[in-house]
């Protein structure tokens, strides 16, 4: 997965995820028979609720996240910003390796 980290305004040594407004889905199930072959097969759909909640962004599609960092890249300051490869490490978290 990839996520961006952008830096706080105030307070420099503050790093946060990018976070967005996601609409929140349902999943719902049913069994379609086909009409051909007659085999029943479960189809899943997402169904949007209608409400929203901010979650961090993540996407796993290498063009879909470099469309985003274009995105951004004309809302902030470059220093403000951290692209991070989660799926890279397995982790999601960073260390400051000069600090130590």
């Amino acid at each position: 997965m990839f996520r961006i980290l952008i830096q706080d305004e105030k307070d420099k040594q503050k790093w946060n995820y990018l976070k967005i407004k996601k609409e929140d889905t349902e999943t719902k199930t049913e069994e379609i028979e086909d009409p051909d072959t007659h085999e029943m097969k479960t189809v899943s759909t997402e169904i949007g609720l209608g409400t929203y909640s901010s979650v961090i962004y993540e996407e796993s599609d290498p063009v879909e996240y470099e469309k985003k960092c274009v995105e951004l890249l004309k809302t902030y300051n470059l220093s403000q910003l951290n692209f991070v490869d989660v799926k890279e490490y397995g982790v999601d978290f960073l260390w400051d390796l000069d600090e130590n």
